[in-house]
């Protein structure tokens, strides 16, 4: 402190800036009234600062980097764990602008001073602007503008959190705003007492000028100033915050639904208000499920695609991808956010529908963002799908760059690998692993890696070499790596042929762990090849029972996709190696609630459900013995009595059999059916068939369901008096048998079970069929006046419906009434299974109202399935309906 005189008194003035926290008071002049002159300075300041002044005038500065510095360690964990990245910056336009003054008087600066506080945590991320509105001797923050990426919590509330944790114990939340209370006495209060002086009064003090430039805030009071002028932003935001302030307190509490209704009553007040539509979207867009809900309450303040990565989430929700992406597009040339920006662009990468347009937009998040190292990986992802090994070698060069220490950078060249080993280029994956190697040498994921890069270049035996050593490493460590037992089990399996000591390896693979579902598919299909059977399945049996208890879990991870691709295999070999069709049918359907769009296993799903649909034969009367007074008369099931007939069946005739139920016809159809099938098909089995892939091919793709060969099929007409559901296929020859089995036929052949697409399609009679016994009237029955087509032929006007139909709801997926049309069209043609799958779809991916008027016509297809399949005898796949109805 420094004696000097001010306007004409004497007064303690600042000799050199005062560091306060990560403000720097640079002035500070207090007056000492009540001295006469003339005075006695001999003693200097400590003579005077006993007394108590007035505070004259008062300047503080702070810089947004210092600032920055300073509330990081305060905002830790309000984005989540990990490191977080913040910064603080000068709003744009924040400098004074001249205002209107009443005539005679010389106009004033409206000063908008603000920042833009903005924080990072892994690939969340939040900014909003601060708006500083000063009182008489208090500071107010109000936040606006709060947008994000990847938030748990609504960006308004999550300012309103930040600015609290952030202004300290002293600061409260009034009217939507954080007000300071008393900013002038704090600071005095502070800074005095530590420079030997008495804190003086600050009743006549006033914030004046409050300005923003190059990267430094400016805060001046000065005593008996007329009150700040305001500019219209600033203005605004009081209002705003005045209106909203019941919303913005249950917000900052967590208490959302209050939040929501109180925003309401204040849109009532202040219709089309976008800060207030604004808050109202993110509530519903972070609850979940109220997307069309939200969309609804934001395109009445603004468009949609205007409203930044807010709207850009509730477009995709809807269905609206290309809306969604331009949405993003628009929000991230527009943030002045680098990370959030990137981030943005990084969404809308994985909105693009082409690799070109996904790499542009990856681009532009890189160039908004180099260091982002999230959006560094997708672009090498995305250079390696397009086959751009060069490129994605220099974001992977560029990753190691950026990180410090040897376990970083190993972990880097790892990952790298493991993504170039992915997509096929063993020869790169190969090179990197040996970099991530060169910086943790006794790495067992490392040596685990390179092997399988070996393995697949075709270097078997080197393969199996290194994955000895790596789990010699691992045991060293005390670690068990599933990953490494399941490729040394596969090692053993492909290139030692030993599967016995491959099942040993994978069996001792306990459940719970990542690779434990794998591992239960892969005990089976080998237990099926050494000619176990029934152990498969029992395998198979725990890979469902395991997939059934996280069932949860699954639908809404990653992996969903992947585990279904497992129960479709698993589904495949009960298929062919038991015949089971009810086990295979159980697979896929657990694999159809993981990936309810994989078109191959739906279509699996109704083959196999077809097959078991399929009516037992009527039991086929004992042959009547030939009389023996008629030479003539030669009895066809005599077989050894009759050498030529006989020799021109080519086959034994077996004796006359005995009376069966319909289940023994059933399975003994489905024997012979697959006994003929093995027949037809076998092929040798060498070393290389063996190491070929066995996953089944059901890949993600627009494969078209399987058809069949009908051809020489003949139906005779079906008997009106037969069960509902009950068809008869008299004379012909099976779909099963082929040109060349025509001399194969035998008399047990001659009532073989309809083809999967007839069974799915019942044939029409000439009156209209009635429910089964017990089933809803459903509001989709055939009217009198409807009658369908003769027995065996579809009608035309319901089947060429169905393909109009079909093509209008491709190309409007969210159209209800033509939903509504497709499905009563189904129903009339009694295709249940395709009506189960229309009706299922849209209520999965349907709001609220459209589940409520789809999910009591799903039950009554459900119903309705069940009741048939108890009508032939089906226990099980009944049971699974039921389960079906059970399910939310």
């Amino acid at each position: 402190m420094r004696l000097a005189l001010n306007r004409g008194a004497l007064a303690l003035e600042l000799a050199e800036p005062f560091q306060l926290g990560p403000f720097s008071l640079t002035e500070l002049v207090v007056r000492i009234p009540g001295l006469r002159f003339p005075l006695d300075l001999s003693g200097g300041v400590a003579r005077f600062r006993h007394r108590r002044g007035a505070l004259e005038r008062l300047v503080l500065e702070v810089r947004t980097t210092e600032l920055g510095t300073w509330l990081t360690p305060r905002l830790r964990g309000l984005l989540g764990a990990g490191p977080t990245e913040l910064e603080v910056a000068p709003l744009r336009g924040s400098a004074p602008a001249p205002r209107l003054a009443l005539p005679g008087q010389a106009p004033r600066l409206a000063s908008s001073p603000g920042v833009l506080l903005a924080l990072r945590v892994g690939e969340a991320a939040l900014a909003f602007d601060v708006v500083i509105a000063p009182g008489e001797r208090d500071l107010r923050l109000i936040p606006e503008r709060a947008r994000g990426v990847g938030l748990g919590a609504p960006p308004h509330a999550l300012a309103l959190q930040a600015l609290m944790a952030g202004s300290g114990p002293g600061a409260q939340l009034l009217g939507g705003a954080v007000v300071v209370a008393d900013a002038v006495a704090r600071v005095v209060r502070e800074a005095m007492p530590a420079a030997g002086a008495r804190a003086p009064a600050v009743d006549a003090v006033r914030w004046t000028e409050l300005t923003a430039s190059a990267g430094t805030l400016r805060f001046e009071a000065v005593a008996e100033a007329p009150p700040p002028a305001l500019d219209d932003r600033t203005l605004s935001a009081l209002e705003a915050a005045e209106i909203a302030a019941d919303g913005d307190r249950a917000a900052a509490e967590g208490d959302l639904d209050a939040a929501r209704q109180a925003y309401l009553s204040a849109l009532e007040r202040a219709p089309r208000h976008r800060e207030l539509a604004t808050r109202v979207a993110w509530i519903d867009c972070v609850v979940g499920e109220r997307a069309e809900a939200a969309l609804a309450t934001l395109v009445e303040a603004m468009p949609a695609v205007d409203a930044g990565v807010l709207g850009a989430e509730l477009l995709e929700a809807v269905g609206d991808r290309d809306a969604a992406f331009t949405a993003l597009e628009r929000a991230a040339h527009g943030e002045p956010y680098g990370p959030l920006s990137a981030l943005g662009w990084l969404r809308a990468a994985r909105l693009s529908e082409t690799p070109a347009m996904r790499l542009q937009a990856l681009d532009e998040g890189v160039a908004r963002a180099p260091l982002l190292a999230e959006l560094r990986w997708a672009r090498l992802e995305a250079r390696l799908d397009v086959a751009d090994a060069r490129g994605a070698m220099a974001d992977a060069e560029h990753l190691e760059a950026a990180t410090r220490g040897a376990q970083a950078r190993h972990a880097v060249w790892r990952r790298a690998a493991e993504a170039y080993l992915a997509r096929g280029h063993a020869a790169d994956a190969r090179r990197l692993f040996e970099r991530a190697l060169r910086y943790a040498p006794d790495s067992p994921e490392a040596a685990l890696g390179l092997g399988r890069s070996l393995r697949a270049a075709g270097e078997g035996r080197r393969a199996l070499d290194l994955l000895a050593r790596a789990r010699a490493l691992a045991e060293r460590r005390g670690q068990t790596v599933g990953a490494l037992e399941l490729e040394l089990a596969r090692g053993l399996a492909e290139l030692a042929n030993d599967r016995p000591a491959a099942i040993a390896r994978v069996h001792g693979i306990p459940p719970g762990t990542p690779e434990a579902l794998e591992a239960r598919l892969l005990e089976g299909r080998w237990r099926a090849e050494l000619g176990d059977p029934e152990g498969a399945s029992l395998c198979l049996s725990r890979l469902r029972a395991a997939v059934e208890m996280g069932s949860a879990e699954l639908v809404a991870g990653p992996e969903a996709s992947r585990v279904a691709s497992l129960l479709a295999e698993a589904a495949e070999i009960e298929e062919r190696e038991r015949g089971d069709l009810l086990a295979a049918q159980l697979h896929l359907g657990l694999a159809m609630r993981l990936s309810p769009r994989h078109p191959g296993i739906g279509a699996a799903f109704r083959r196999v459900t077809a097959e078991l649909k399929r009516p037992a034969p009527p039991p086929r009367p004992a042959p009547l013995p030939a009389a023996p007074s008629s030479a003539s008369h030669r009895d066809p099931y005599a077989g050894a009595r009759d050498d030529e007939f006989q020799a021109a069946d080519h086959h034994p005739q077996p004796a006359a059999p005995a009376p069966r139920t319909a289940g023994h016809e059933r399975e003994g159809a489905t024997h012979r059916r697959h006994a003929r099938g093995h027949e037809r098909h076998a092929v040798e089995l060498t070393p290389e068939a063996l190491r070929a892939p066995r996953l089944p091919a059901w890949e993600d793709t627009s494969a078209e369901e399987p058809t069949y060969d009908h051809e020489g099929l003949e139906h005779e007409a079906h008997d009106p008096s037969a069960p509902y559901g009950y068809e008869q296929i008299a004379g012909g020859v099976s779909h099963d048998s082929s040109p060349g089995d025509e001399d194969d036929s035998s008399p047990d052949d001659e009532d073989e079970l309809p083809s999967s697409e007839e069974a799915s399609t019942p044939h029409h009679d000439a009156r209209p069929r009635p429910p089964p016994q017990g089933a809803p009237q459903a509001w989709w029955t055939q009217p009198e006046d409807e009658v369908g087509s003769p027995a065996g032929e579809p009608n035309p006007e319901d089947e060429q419906l169905v393909e109009r139909l079909t093509e209008r709801l491709r190309a409007d997926p969210h159209d209800q009434q033509i939903t509504l049309d497709l499905a009563a069209a189904l129903a009339r043609l009694g295709r249940d299974l395709d009506l189960l799958a229309l009706l299922s779809a849209r209520i999965e991916e349907g709001d609220d109202a459209v589940r409520d008027q789809l999910t009591p016509l799903r039950r009554e297809v459900l119903q309705r399935l069940s009741l048939q399949a108890r009508a032939a005898g089906r226990t099980s796949e009944a049971e699974l309906y039921e389960m079906m109805l059970e399910m939310p």
